[in-house]
């Protein structure tokens, strides 16, 4: 399986992946309904990326990326699109108030109610899961109805014991690992210009992607 990219939760103002899948999925499991796209990357197979964060004891969902997403016939033509991106027919990007129109940009998340797994520490360069590799520290949040009821730091043994799985080891570094780590680039494709070589679309996705890495800059009312 392909790593995918996941979701961002921002905790204290400190960006961390969530390696839990995205728990948007539940809502809309909760309401029989989701969203269709035309084409997804293999490393983003739910078909769009999710910005959460932390505010006190509650959970918020703040920032929400597709592309290709296949506008239901009801909704065409009444959702503006403030991308200068210009999708297909009948297609747009994925935002938050697509979703969400009376609630964006902070959408108190009071459906989740699950385990968040968000990795703290060193990445380790060992895959394990969809999301990546092990990492040295990690950080659980007991999540019921979008409220933060418990919160426990882990080290990477400990971890591994409690997912069920074995501890790596340190792994060894291949020559291609030592060619990508003293070139950043390598492996990639060039443009002439010396960038990679990207489609404009997919330049546009992986920007609006990076977007979400950041605080929404918005705090709610207490």
């Amino acid at each position: 399986m392909t790593t995918q990219i996941a979701d961002t939760i921002i905790l204290n103002g400190e960006v961390f992946e969530l390696h839990s899948g995205s728990p948007l999925a539940a809502y809309f499991r909760h309401i029989n309904w989701e969203p269709s796209f035309a084409w997804m990357t293999t490393c983003i197979l739910r078909g769009y990326v999710a910005r959460w964060e932390v505010f006190g004891e509650r959970l918020f969902l703040t920032g929400l990326f597709g592309t290709d997403w296949v506008v239901p016939p009801h909704l065409v033509g009444r959702l503006p699109d403030p991308d200068s991106f210009l999708q297909p027919d009948g297609m747009k990007c994925l935002r938050l108030a697509d979703v969400f129109p009376d609630q964006a940009p902070l959408v108190f998340a009071d459906w989740v109610t699950q385990r968040l797994d968000v990795p703290t520490g060193r990445a380790l360069g060992q895959f394990y899961g969809a999301f990546g590799t092990w990492h040295e520290t990690y950080r659980t949040l007991d999540v019921v109805e979008g409220r933060v009821r418990a919160i426990r730091d882990w080290n990477g043994p400990d971890w591994a014991e409690h997912v069920g799985r074995y501890w790596p080891p340190e792994p060894k570094q291949t020559a291609d690992d030592k060619a990508e780590a003293d070139d950043p680039g390598f492996g990639r494709p060039y443009g002439p210009s010396g960038d990679y070589d990207l489609s404009d679309s997919l330049r546009y996705e992986l920007g609006q992607i990076d977007a979400l890495r950041q605080p929404c800059g918005l705090r709610p009312i207490e």
